[in-house]
C-alpha cells in the first residue's frame, strides 16, 4: 500500500483532546477527535501503515484489525479533501 502524509501547505494543530486541521486555498477548516489527531500526527511523521495501527493498537487498547479499518476510513476522507499526498 502506498504511504501517506499531510501535505506540506496544510495546517493542523492539537487543540485540548482534538486537532484541527486548515486547507489554506479554501479555507476550509476540519476537526478530528483523540484518535484521528493520533492518526494525523503519524501521518505527518510519513509513518507507513502497519506502523500507525500498531501504533494506534497499543494506545487505545484496540484489535489491529480495527485500528486498521479506522485509519483507512480517515485516510480515504483526508483524500477526498486533498489534505493528504503519497510519499
Amino acid at each position: 500500500m502506498t504511504s501517506y502524509k499531510i501535505k506540506d501547505d496544510v495546517l493542523a494543530q492539537q487543540v485540548a483532546d482534538e486537532m484541527v486541521i486548515l486547507e489554506p486555498e479554501h479555507g476550509n477548516y476540519y476537526t478530528v477527535n483523540g484518535v484521528g489527531a493520533s492518526m494525523i500526527a503519524m501521518l505527518r511523521e510519513a509513518k507507513s501503515l502497519s506502523e500507525i495501527t500498531q501504533n494506534i493498537a497499543n494506545q487505545y487498547e484496540v484489535e489491529e484489525q480495527t485500528a486498521k479499518a479506522d485509519y483507512l476510513e480517515l485516510l480515504e476522507k483526508l483524500k477526498a479533501e486533498g489534505l493528504v499526498e503519497a510519499c
